[in-house]
């Protein structure tokens, strides 16, 4: 029964405890505070850039898409942006829209 008592003692100060470094840490100025953890940057893929096993991780792309993007590019040069990608036969309005947010076209400089 002692236990007991002591225990619920000692979680009652924890609570005291937690709640005091609550409302201490929000006097602290913002100014002085660290900077909240930013989301990490979903990795996108350069459609420019990337082969065929790489554009296969797109959702709904499989091995001959991908390898028929890659030859689209090979033939007809860059994709200069996203919408591009709708010149390779087999890829349509829903699979742009599908894999629209994975994807890149960034410029490059000539080399």
């Amino acid at each position: 029964m002692r236990a007991l008592r002591m225990m619920r003692q000692r979680g009652a100060a924890a609570v005291v405890l937690g709640c005091s470094l609550a409302a201490l840490a929000s006097a602290i100025p913002t100014e002085f505070r660290a900077p909240a953890p930013e989301a990490p940057a979903p990795d996108l893929i350069d459609i420019n850039r990337a082969g065929a096993a790489e554009l296969s991780l797109l959702p709904g792309v499989g091995p001959s898409l991908a390898q028929a993007i890659v030859a689209d590019r090979t033939a007809n040069g860059r994709f200069v942006a996203i919408s591009d990608i709708d010149r390779v036969r087999g890829v349509g309005p829903a699979a742009l829209a599908r894999i629209s947010a994975f994807i890149s076209a960034p410029a490059y400089a000539p080399q």
